[in-house]
């Protein structure tokens, strides 16, 4: 028997009244995998929250990323399951960041390759429906050889998206 986990996100309002339901809304409802990491971005033109998570397999041995839209009552909008941004496989993914932008959003992360330290920190926008628009292309960030340590993203005012990380 294995214990799986899951995450959840919460939303308040300004006067700290909860918006999403009692405990949060979970990312997915998917059954015998885990859910975890997530990360979350609010768009306060459409009131939703966009977020994107780890997904494994119940013994961990494949992950991915999936994301999720909510409204703003917190009612997953992308199925229940959520959207299968990478497939289940061998290699990794870490340090997920979600930014918002003109109703779409931008999610990036850091591709841990199986039986290396030659990770690539990399990156996609999805449209308001969860559709690539940057075609089926994942955008290549850095593709040094290094290993990649502690991504940092945010979005200015003008919605050029900014990244920061470590190579070791």
């Amino acid at each position: 028997m294995t214990n799986l986990s899951t995450s959840y996100v919460q939303h308040f309002s300004s006067t700290v009244t909860p918006l999403f339901p009692v405990n949060g809304s979970a990312v997915s409802s998917l059954g015998g995998r885990n859910h975890f990491d997530v990360s979350i971005a609010y768009d306060p033109a459409t009131g939703e929250t966009f977020a994107a998570w780890l997904e494994t397999n119940d013994l961990q041995t494949l992950m991915g990323m999936y994301g999720q839209k909510f409204s703003a009552a917190g009612a997953r909008l992308w199925t229940d399951s959520g959207s299968p941004l990478i497939p289940l496989s061998g290699n990794a993914q870490a340090y997920v960041t979600v930014a918002t932008r003109d109703t779409c959003a931008l999610i990036w992360w850091v591709d841990l390759f199986s039986g290396g330290i030659n990770n690539a920190v990399r990156g996609m926008k999805l449209n308001s429906q969860g559709q690539r628009l940057w075609g089926d292309s994942i955008r290549t960030v850095s593709s040094a050889p290094n290993e990649k340590l502690h991504l940092a993203t945010t979005m200015d005012s003008r919605g050029v998206s900014k990244l920061a990380w470590g190579d070791r």
